[in-house]
């Protein structure tokens, strides 16, 4: 397009030319004054046609630029949106697949407790067997199951996990401590500022204070009957699926 409008151009400065080139070969004759006047109309009517010319053909070119500026924008802002969308759609089915996942271990816990309360004579071999199977479920450095013991009106440790034997946790008191707090609300409570003098973390590569600690408390008829105290390296997300977990527990310590 260009190309073919420097060759307009090009004929319009030679026709120009010509024009003014054929007095050379007049010079002879005497012209009226009118005759030069219509002459110098001429040249300038042909002058603007080409300056209104060229004028319209470079707007269209600027508008044609902005066009296409304003389009190569939009279709980059579809293309994010496109992205942004799949990446939300992978997230989603991502969460679907692992929430699917965890539905199943939940029943899968439930069932195991249900039949396993079954064979424990005691509260105790109860425990074992809740934090036992919750460790598969979760990333557990640590736990600790406290049961309410109304004698005492406190919460009295009936087993743990990972811990050795010379870590005695103490007993619950309502409302006293973090724990005792936890099980007077009655709502799971999520500790990352975890004090050092916390029992660490045995591992292979020596012992470790936990990043997280969550209390967990077990909800019966609006009555706390248990809390379960948890220690991990990272993030297990318990907290935000406790309601359930906790309906399956404490059905399974009714029966």
């Amino acid at each position: 397009m260009r190309k073919a409008l420097n060759r307009l151009y090009y004929f319009s400065a030679g026709a120009f030319l010509l024009a003014l080139v054929k007095y050379f070969f007049v010079y002879e004759f005497v012209f009226m004054p009118k005759f030069y006047i219509v002459e110098f109309l001429s040249f300038g009517f042909f002058l603007s046609i080409v300056y209104l010319f060229d004028r319209h053909i470079r707007v269209s070119f600027k508008e044609n630029s902005q066009h296409e500026e304003l389009l190569k924008s939009k279709e980059d802002a579809h293309a994010q949106e496109i992205a942004k969308l799949e990446e939300e759609m992978a997230a989603i089915k991502n969460e679907g697949s692992q929430g699917s996942t965890s539905e199943k271990e939940f029943v899968r816990l439930g069932g195991i407790l249900s039949k396993g309360l079954k064979e424990c004579d005691s509260e105790t071999a109860f425990a074992r067997l809740l934090l036992k199977n919750m460790a598969k479920l979760y990333e557990v450095g640590l736990a600790v199951c406290y049961i309410y013991d109304e004698p005492s009106d406190g919460f009295s440790v009936k087993a743990t996990y990972g811990l050795g034997p010379d870590m005695q946790p103490k007993k619950i008191v309502l409302g006293e401590g973090l724990n005792g707090q936890a099980a007077k609300d009655m709502e799971p409570m999520v500790i990352e500022d975890v004090d050092p003098d916390y029992f660490n973390i045995e591992s292979c590569s020596g012992s470790s204070l936990p990043k997280y600690i969550y209390l967990l408390p077990i909800v019966k008829d609006n009555h706390c009957i248990g809390l379960i105290e948890i220690a991990t390296f990272g993030n297990i997300c318990i907290n935000s699926q406790w309601e359930q977990l906790n309906n399956y527990i404490a059905d399974a310590m009714s029966l």
